[in-house]
């Protein structure tokens, strides 16, 4: 790297770090589905909890020297002098940290529970709300992303009915009723086995891509 800037060094560590936490949660996605680990009547912190015990246990993990956190607290400054109790301080669901050289690199991700229709879970005798899971996507998930109360990272959606486009277009159907500017793509995926999105928003002192992963267990 000799002639790039430090920002230039900085950035490409980053996008590694990137890659390695989205191979890992790919190779945790391909585990759980093939060994029957999740179930339909799951809560997402449930599956949260699985994808987080088989991506910590994983080799790739140990190698590459990536501690993962659940429900991690994002501290503001408020928190930090004071002036707001930390118990009140925003949990994102996924924290990935490691250490190059005397960097430290962290990645985050948030994750919803999704369905095309509503559905009813085994043994349950009310339906889950697709519509309601849809608008919590985007209230507790994309707009905490544009507005940076998290980190920038990826948004994690556990597809539990229905198929992942059909989720996705009716979600943006909400975000153009909404008049929000993050228009959700598909984005064509040659390395994972999980469904890949991406919404690119611009407001007046934030910009930037919010990359989203559908985990697909309706089967």
């Amino acid at each position: 790297m000799e002639g790039l800037s430090v920002n230039h060094v900085q950035e490409a560590f980053r996008l590694e770090f990137e890659k390695r936490c989205l191979s890992l949660l790919n190779r945790a996605y391909i585990e759980s589905t093939f060994e029957g680990k999740i179930f339909m009547d799951w809560e997402e912190e449930t599956i949260s909890a699985v994808l987080i015990d088989l991506m910590g246990k994983s080799e790739e993990a140990q190698n590459w020297n990536i501690d993962i956190v659940p429900e991690y607290r994002i501290y503001t400054n408020e928190h930090l002098t004071g002036l707001e109790s930390p118990k009140k301080a925003s949990r994102i669901d996924f924290r990935f940290c490691t250490f190059k050289s005397s960097h430290r690199l962290e990645y985050f991700m948030e994750a919803k529970n999704l369905a095309e229709k509503n559905w009813r879970k085994p043994g349950n005798t009310k339906d889950t709300i697709a519509l309601k899971l849809q608008k919590r996507y985007i209230e507790t998930g994309l707009k905490k992303f544009m507005s940076a109360e998290y980190p920038m990272g990826c948004l994690v959606g556990y597809v539990m009915q229905g198929e992942p486009d059909h989720i996705i277009a009716n979600i943006n159907k909400l975000i153009v009723a909404q008049g929000l500017d993050c228009f959700i793509e598909r984005i064509d995926n040659l390395y994972f086995e999980f469904f890949y999105y991406e919404s690119k928003f611009g407001q007046e002192n934030r910009k930037g891509v919010i990359k989203q992963i559908l985990l697909c267990y309706s089967f």
